[in-house]
């Protein structure tokens, strides 16, 4: 069979249906099923019978008019069906050629992952799907240095035939690790057609050449106070999944950590009881084999919030309470807001609370900058706005007071009965500087009494005590390699703004933030 808009493959008597029943069978419908997206028109007929309709013991030939819209080999599939009989399957083989000159590849694309120092061969087929012979072929390829022609060229595929030609892939030991892509052609010089095929290297280092990566983990304290520690026992996590491996290992007790890996890149994350989470990626090369070393810093977290849900005497209803836990007196802002929690249902029927002030400390050693507040709008008929913007900074070991102003809309007491919620929260936030911008900040808890908390102990009674659970505020991280030089000298910018002793000031030294 052939394909094309001006070919109309006829079969006369291709099948045969019979009904050997005495019954009549009517309402029928014969139809393509596959493969329908290279079929654009086909009809079917018999000539001794109404297709629609076929009375018993009636065999009915089939004729079919069919086109295509291009080459290839396998199976047409017809039913024969109604609302009542199963369907009758009408399958028959084919074969395709388009009325030109035509070729495929097999495959078109392919992708390889390779190390370094190795070598890889790549076969390539080329199939005559058109209606003529083939040739001469020639393989064209850009000028580079890792794919090279073994076979350079084909003198002529016959028609229904194929042909190969292979591609040699060598890498060398000094190859940068990267992921390189190769647009070849195949051309046919007696009817100029081509087809392009795309390689795609993904290059990797030897299992046998291994280098070290050397990490230093450190946090805030490895920058302050005469007994400088760097980070022990953080949990390090490499991934690179290329090489289809993965470490976990931990620092040593002066938070060190040695690995000898193949060359790559690695996705890199850490983890250290009271701090902050890490993540970047390190790539490992002839240039991390030096005495260089790869810091992971991680913030350490200084302030988390405790909740207490407590029962009361009224059934369903609870206390939640909100309490603030941190360490005072370290080489970072430790920002901590009173009071942490509101009562929500005091604040909706008190229409006179206009404003609620917020005493927010730092307890730490370093400045905060540009506090912020992440005010709500959920809430149906309560806004809140901050008195005084912007609010600024907050010195080391000192506080400052942040207005809230409420507003209470005009909404009439049924609708404030329906539309209510149980709880919103306010996030505040301000950041230091250690190389880059580090975040902290917490939450202001705006709550009901026993609004909305379901029965903790399901159908078997309510039980005593209280409920208890712990809020750590995990700020973002950028993720970057740090250097803390930026760090130290706020530390000391501080400790020499606040030293009593007039014989020290912020002029001994020359100090830039």
């Amino acid at each position: 069979m052939k394909a094309g808009d001006i070919y109309m493959n006829s079969f006369t008597s291709a099948a045969f249906v019979s009904n050997p029943s005495n019954y009549t069978i009517d309402n029928l419908t014969l139809s393509l099923i596959s493969p329908q997206e290279i079929v654009p028109f086909y009809n079917i007929s018999s000539s001794n019978c109404s297709l629609k309709t076929i009375f018993p013991f009636t065999t009915c030939s089939i004729d079919f008019n069919i086109q295509f819209n291009q080459s290839g080999s396998g199976y047409l599939v017809f039913t024969l069906s109604n609302e009542i009989i199963t369907p009758a399957i009408l399958t028959f083989p084919v074969h395709v050629i388009i009325d030109r000159a035509e070729f495929e590849l097999n495959p078109s694309s392919s992708n390889f992952i390779v190390s370094r120092n190795s070598q890889q061969t790549l076969v390539i087929t080329i199939n005559n799907t058109g209606s003529f012979r083939l040739g001469p072929l020639v393989i064209l390829l850009p000028d580079q240095t890792y794919i090279y022609l073994i076979t350079p060229n084909i003198s002529t595929i016959e028609k229904y035939g194929n042909a190969s030609f292979t591609l040699a892939i060598q890498i060398s030991d000094s190859a940068p690790l990267s992921i390189f892509t190769l647009r070849g052609i195949i051309r046919d010089n007696t009817y100029l057609i081509t087809h392009s095929f795309t390689i795609q290297l993904t290059i990797v280092g030897s299992n046998e050449t291994l280098f070290d990566l050397n990490i230093v983990c450190k946090d805030e304290f490895s920058y302050f106070g005469n007994n400088l520690l760097n980070l022990a026992n953080v949990t390090i996590t490499l991934v690179n999944y290329d090489l289809n491996v993965k470490y976990v290992f931990q620092s040593n007790e002066t938070g060190q950590a040695t690995i000898s890996l193949v060359a790559g890149t690695y996705e890199i994350g850490a983890q250290a009881r009271n701090h902050s989470s890490y993540r970047n990626a390190v790539t490992v090369d002839r240039n991390m084999a030096s005495n260089n070393e790869f810091l992971i810093f991680l913030q350490r977290i200084l302030v988390s919030y405790t909740f207490k849900v407590t029962q009361v005497s009224v059934d369903q209803t609870y206390i939640i309470t909100l309490d603030a836990q941190f360490v005072a007196y370290v080489p970072a802002p430790v920002l901590v807001v009173s009071p942490t929690t509101i009562d929500l249902n005091e604040l909706e029927t008190k229409q006179g609370i206009t404003q609620l002030d917020f005493t927010f400390t730092n307890y730490g050693l370093i400045r905060l900058n540009d506090l912020q507040l992440s005010l709500s709008t959920s809430h149906p008929f309560l806004r809140f706005s901050v008195q005084q913007l912007p609010i600024g900074n907050i010195e080391a070991n000192s506080s400052i007071i942040v207005s809230l102003a409420i507003e209470h809309l005009n909404v009439s007491r049924s609708n404030r009965t329906t539309e209510t919620i149980c709880s919103l929260i306010i996030p505040f936030f301000g950041f230091y500087i250690c190389d880059t911008k580090h975040f902290v900040g917490g939450v202001i808890l705006f709550t009901k009494l026993g609004c909305g908390v379901g029965d903790f102990w399901g159908d078997g009674g309510y039980g005593g005590g209280l409920i208890e659970g712990t809020i750590t505020y995990y700020p973002p991280i950028k993720l970057v390699e740090l250097s803390c030089d930026n760090c130290i000298t706020s530390i000391l910018n501080c400790i020499i703004s606040w030293t009593p002793y007039a014989s020290i000031t912020r002029t001994a030294i020359d100090i830039s933030e």
